[in-house]
């Protein structure tokens, strides 16, 4: 509604699911498995670049993108951290981890530092 009543047609840009579906695939499809000896600190400067160019590029029609999206990639990154550090036992676990890490260093990752929590 407008301010004087009347209905209106609005339109809200946003991340299309084709779109969103790719970056998803994309990111499946970094060396995941080889990185397991890495550190952190090596997968940051793979993906930084690449995360950034998504939130520039996507975050111009809104912020989902880091909400939605890239959510994908801290659950990615649970999953390696699991796999990496054998005394993690469940995914939660792992999880917790890497929001241990997101806390400490919010600026290694951009959507970290974009996000409030």
């Amino acid at each position: 509604m407008t301010r004087r009543g009347q209905q209106g047609l609005y339109f809200l840009a946003a991340v299309s699911q084709k779109s969103a579906k790719r970056i998803r695939q994309e990111i499946n499809s970094w060396p995941w498995k080889y990185w397991r000896q890495k550190d952190l600190t090596d997968i940051r400067g793979y993906c930084q670049n690449r995360l950034k160019g998504w939130m520039d590029y996507y975050g111009l029609f809104g912020k989902n993108i880091t909400r939605n999206v890239l959510f994908h990639f801290d659950k990615r990154l649970s999953r390696w951290a699991k796999a990496k550090y054998k005394s993690l036992k469940t995914l939660m676990q792992a999880a917790r981890r890497v929001n241990r890490a997101r806390r400490m260093n919010p600026s290694w990752f951009p959507h970290w530092a974009a996000s409030k929590g």
